[in-house]
């Protein structure tokens, strides 16, 4: 064992040069452990080993439980995980910077995340050691640090005086200044170090309530939003789209999506001019682990665009499991090997079971789903399906005076009209004067006005024309033999629709009329001959 202080003098001066931080004497055992490849979690690769391993004096650091019926010679190997400890580790800010990362983590105003490690023993030959860190059994926040080291990156530990804390630093290889794996405990005192068995003890109880939804309406009604408020409001409250939550799964469904690309498949991989197959997950398949791993916490499983695919044949044999109790679980099991044993975790040490094949939905795990109304016909679902979601309308209307994505259209010369005044009265016409049903309507967030360099009038040339258009127009036609009532009767092609846009009127009158008779002072503004010849009758 070395010196105590030597040690930790060599540690503090390569992190005060590294990031600038004073680390104090305020100590009572440093580790220094180089990291190899097994003890490193990439993303999308398998590691042979889930832990890290800590064999030798330095394991004393740590909290662990001597179960003599395991520790001997012919313990039942099952008693490795009847204790395990979960323990605070504190990160730094400065360091995570220093080393050139791009890690979000969730710091307080000192620049400090505490993550939490679990730790448990375990034989080693002859011998014991820590299993540290097992990814099923840590924070999403530790198992995020694992995949910040490269081989043979020091892993620094130090532990807090006379408490079970832990501050840990990231050293890069290349800053290690000769230093290399070494362990010391301050001596010359007595140190008491009693740990909290309750402080410990992960006592929370599981999440119940998941249950499966689908939010629907017209196209840019904002049903995504609406998912992602409604997860940030109840669930996970620094939830963002934009940055994602290891607790939010999400993909869009398509035409060609499949339930190999649900579920997960057997994928050629080469390693040495040898090609083996290993399973790779499915959203679906890492949604279920999740959930499965972290039964305390609501695990959402997102899938836009539901109507775009046969989702029939996505679910195959998941459909059966959509059928929940008052918790949240699925009523009824199916047996899916291949799920089983890459989901369905059977004991505390993440291994699965190869005799269980039973697979179920948890009470944790919501699955949401997202339709627009105008894509129904593309691939229908059946009444059976349907009745296993609750369907949540998201409506077109808004409050006009809190509505922000509202830019005033000049669209024609002598005619300008504020977007809620025209979209709101196309859905009215839609319905009404049409006679469509409402899934050829629009939301107000059809067009993103805010999100582009382009002004309003060429969003709505470029996002809206053609929609109403093939989708709107050209129904309506065959609907009433011909007769066409949304634009111009002069208007003879797409083409001419497309050009005369912003420069004269392109809408029938009956619609124009309509746009006035909703359309405030402030919001239409017309020419004293805006009923001239420029336009003629349908």
């Amino acid at each position: 064992m070395n010196d105590f202080n030597e040690l930790l003098g060599k540690v503090a001066s390569i992190v005060k040069k590294q990031c600038g931080i004073d680390l104090g004497q305020d100590y009572d055992a440093v580790m220094v452990k180089p990291m190899a490849a097994t003890n490193i979690i990439r993303a999308n690769k398998k590691s042979k080993q889930t832990h890290i391993a800590i064999t030798g004096p330095s394991r004393d650091m740590f909290p662990y439980i001597d179960i003599s019926n395991y520790s001997s010679k012919d313990g039942n190997n099952n008693l490795k995980s009847f204790y395990i400890l979960q323990v605070p580790f504190h990160i730094f800010k400065k360091n995570i910077d220093a080393i050139s990362v791009d890690a979000s983590f969730d710091y307080n105003e000192q620049g400090i995340a505490t993550v939490t490690a679990s730790v448990k023993m375990s034989k080693h030959g002859d011998d014991r050691q820590i299993e540290l860190g097992n990814p099923t059994q840590s924070s999403e926040g530790f198992v995020l640090y694992r995949t910040l080291f490269e081989p043979e990156d020091l892993f620094v530990v130090l532990k807090r005086e006379e408490k079970i804390e832990y501050d840990t630093f990231i050293i890069r290889k290349r800053e290690s200044d000769g230093l290399t794996k070494e362990f010391a405990m301050r001596v010359g005192k007595t140190i008491n170090t009693f740990v909290d068995s309750t402080k410990y003890k992960n006592d929370e109880p599981a999440f119940k309530g998941g249950h499966n939804i689908i939010y629907y309406g017209a196209p840019g009604t904002g049903k995504s939003y609406r998912v992602s408020e409604k997860i940030k409001h109840d669930y996970i409250a620094d939830y963002s789209s934009k940055q994602g939550s290891p607790d939010v799964f999400r993909a869009t469904l398509h035409p060609e999506y499949s339930y190999s690309d649900f579920v997960g498949q057997l994928l050629p991989k080469v390693e040495q001019e040898r090609v083996t197959y290993e399973f790779t997950p499915g959203v679906f398949t890492s949604a279920l682990k999740h959930a499965i791993s972290y039964p305390m916490r609501p695990t959402f499983l997102i899938l836009e665009e539901m109507s775009r695919a046969n989702v029939a044949a996505v679910f195959g044999d998941i459909f059966q499991l959509l059928d929940r109790d008052e918790d949240g679980r699925s009523e009824y099991t199916i047996n899916n090997g291949l799920i089983a044993q890459n989901a369905i975790l059977s004991d505390a040490d993440g291994a699965a079971d190869p005799n269980n094949c039973s697979v179920y939905l948890p009470e944790n795990l919501f699955i949401v789903g997202t339709v627009n109304t105008s894509d129904q016909n593309v691939f229908a679902m059946d009444t059976a399906f349907k009745r296993r979601f609750t369907w949540e309308y998201v409506s077109p209307k808004v409050d006009e005076a809190s509505f922000e994505n509202n830019p005033d259209i000049e669209i024609s010369s002598d005619m300008t009209v504020s977007w809620y005044k025209l979209y709101t009265t196309l859905n009215d016409f839609i319905t009404r004067d049409l006679g469509l049903t409402e899934d050829k309507q629009i939301g107000p967030y059809f067009i993103k006005f805010g999100h582009s360099q382009m002004n309003p009038e060429e969003l709505v040339k470029d996002k809206l024309l053609q929609y109403l258009w093939e989708d709107v127009d050209v129904v309506a036609r065959r609907m009433n033999g011909g007769a066409r009532s949304l634009f111009d009767s002069k208007i003879a092609s797409f083409a001419d629709l497309y050009d005369s846009f912003g420069k004269k009127t392109v809408f029938s009158n009956k619609f124009i009329e309509k746009l006035k008779g909703s359309a405030s002072n402030d919001s239409l503004n017309e020419s004293d001959d805006v009923d001239g010849s420029e336009r003629a009758e349908d």
